[in-house]
């Protein structure tokens, strides 16, 4: 790829590891999502996690400096991660006890992940 070779080839590997930043900080939030749920409550947990990661969105947007940009996107993936851990760890508790069972009426619905989103 010729044209990601400017400034001597350090633009090519430098957006892989901003990439790489925002993954590990996601492995990092998946890692730390039953913690924070059990420490904080998962509705709280949810809200700040959710908030976090807004805001390392926000900072990214204003970074100037690809090592504040890789901190932002690694803060960003972890609260992403943990977002998600934390939705889907909510959801069946939420929603019917037994949603295969048969004394289930035909044709009811569920309560669903995407309803949390």
């Amino acid at each position: 790829m010729r044209c990601c070779s400017r400034s001597g080839g350090r633009f090519r590997y430098g957006f892989g590891l901003l990439r790489t930043a925002e993954a590990t900080g996601g492995l990092l939030g998946a890692g730390i999502a039953s913690w924070l749920g059990r420490r904080l409550g998962t509705g709280t947990a949810l809200s700040g996690t959710a908030a976090v990661e807004g805001l390392a969105i926000l900072g990214l947007a204003s970074a100037s400096n690809p090592y504040v940009a890789g901190l932002a996107l690694a803060v960003c993936g972890a609260g992403m991660s943990a977002t998600m851990v934390l939705l889907y760890a909510a959801a069946p508790a939420e929603g019917p006890d037994h949603p295969a069972s048969a004394d289930r009426a035909p044709g009811s619905v569920c309560r669903s992940r995407a309803a949390w989103v």
